[in-house]
Parts: C-alpha cells; sequence; structure tokens
C-alpha cells in the first residue's frame, strides 16, 4: 500500500522530490519505491523529462485505480474510527407498554441531546415477552414494569 500512496503522491505533484517531502520519505526511498512498483507491474508508470514527471498510459490507468482505492482506504479508516466511539453507534432495548410510554422516552431523549450520534431502537411488548427478546439476543437491554405500583425490573 505504501508503494501505491507514494506512486499517487508522485503522480499528484508530478515531482519525487515533492512526495518524499508529503510523505516523509527521502528522494532515494522514492525512487527505489517506483523502480520497485514498475518491477512489479513490468511496464513504467512516468516519463522523465528533464525535472518534469509525466504518466505513461499504464500509469494513467494506476492512477485513477489508486485514487479509488485510497480514497475507500481512508473512507474505511474513517468508519473504523466511528466505531470506537462510544458514543456513537445503536442500542436497541425491549420495554413493557408502560416503560415504552413512561420510563424510556425522557432518558432516551436526555441521553441524545448529549450524545446525538447514539441511535435508539425500542421495541414496546408486553411485559412477559421482553425476557424472550434478551435470551434471543433480539435487543441489548430489556426494562419493564409490573404495573405502577410494583418496581421496575431491569435485565440484562
Amino acid at each position: 500500500m505504501n508503494k501505491l500512496k507514494t506512486f499517487y503522491t508522485i503522480a499528484k505533484y508530478r515531482n519525487f522530490t515533492k512526495a518524499g517531502e508529503l510523505l516523509g520519505l527521502t528522494q532515494p526511498a522514492v525512487s527505489l519505491q517506483m523502480k520497485a512498483l514498475e518491477e512489479e507491474y513490468c511496464t513504467k508508470l512516468f516519463e522523465r523529462i528533464g525535472r518534469d514527471v509525466f504518466l505513461t498510459e499504464a500509469g494513467k490507468v494506476l492512477f485513477e485505480y489508486a485514487e479509488r482505492i485510497l480514497t475507500t482506504l481512508e473512507e474505511a479508516n474513517l468508519a473504523i474510527k466511528e466505531c470506537e466511539d462510544p458514543f456513537k453507534g445503536k442500542v436497541s432495548f425491549g420495554v413493557s407498554m408502560f416503560a415504552g410510554a413512561y420510563i424510556i422516552p425522557p432518558i432516551l431523549g436526555r441521553y441524545k441531546e448529549h450524545h446525538p450520534k447514539t441511535m435508539f431502537f425500542v421495541k414496546v411488548r408486553y411485559a412477559k415477552d421482553i425476557f424472550p427478546l434478551i435470551i434471543e439476543n433480539e435487543v441489548d437491554f430489556g426494562l419493564m414494569g409490573e404495573g405502577e405500583q410494583k418496581n421496575t425490573i431491569i435485565a440484562f
């Protein structure tokens, strides 16, 4: 992947030295990587005329693919970093009718104000149907109240 990134940077700036500076590589290291890449593809990727660098036809083809590959890789890196955000993601609840009407809405509403990237999914069911949702791993949490007189039970 390093050779592809180096190739892309050279092609974009049309200069080996500039690419090396941007990538934190020496000019000889850049040249060695490009020599190895050209040997790998068994073709020339650049035409060097004086200090100017131009892409060959094969280089133009590789540049298009390199751009797509590197963009996709960057998108993947960002997506993975977002997964590591503890306040982003999806959380599902199985809640009883009582909990779904009176307990969950204000709690999730306040949480969402502070952590808007978190998505909640709530399945409202009869209290007796909450435990099967948990056991079958259909929800992350279960919350039920057996009527207004009894304590609320939280199950994980």
